[in-house]
């Protein structure tokens, strides 16, 4: 897997232009943190945990599922 971090800074209005050139083409999936927040271990731990359940893989990864995405 592929991932890079970037720092941004999100305008008075709320809104954010992320410039991707490595990702044209591709789906991605944006996880939005506050700069200078720190993840726990345990925390951590519970998202691996979660990204590789069978629910997430066979069930939310399913290609039926993918009509969520266009609502």
């Amino acid at each position: 897997m592929q991932a890079i971090r970037k720092a941004e800074h999100v305008a008075p209005d709320g809104t954010l232009t992320l410039y991707l050139p490595e990702f044209s083409g591709a789906d991605v999936e944006i996880i939005v943190l506050l700069r200078g927040t720190t993840l726990t271990s345990a925390t951590q731990a519970a998202m691996r945990l979660q990204e590789q359940s069978g629910f997430v893989r066979q069930v939310l990864a399913a290609p039926a599922e993918d009509v969520w995405n266009d609502l």
